[in-house]
């Protein structure tokens, strides 16, 4: 019996990895703590610094690179129409 129909006939109303109402969790809620653990951990080998510390200094430099199509482009642009 598949696990969809096993879950309907027991009347289970919740995700089928969550254990009870009372225990359960978002399975968003370990993935996002996971995401920023391994965000934390790049920033250390990288050497950057800290981001809740607000000294973090942002440098951008915009160059206008030109418009329109370069030489091969408009080919493939009719091509993706």
């Amino acid at each position: 019996m598949p696990r969809e129909r096993s879950c309907i006939l027991r009347a289970y109303r919740g995700h089928f990895s969550t254990k009870s109402r009372h225990y359960s969790t978002t399975l968003s809620d370990p993935r996002q703590a996971r995401a920023g653990h391994r965000a934390e951990q790049a920033r250390l080998v990288l050497g950057l610094p800290d981001p809740a510390d607000g000294k973090m200094l942002t440098v951008s430099e915009w160059r206008y690179a030109g418009s329109g199509h370069r030489h091969g482009e408009p080919f493939w642009a009719e091509l993706a129409r």
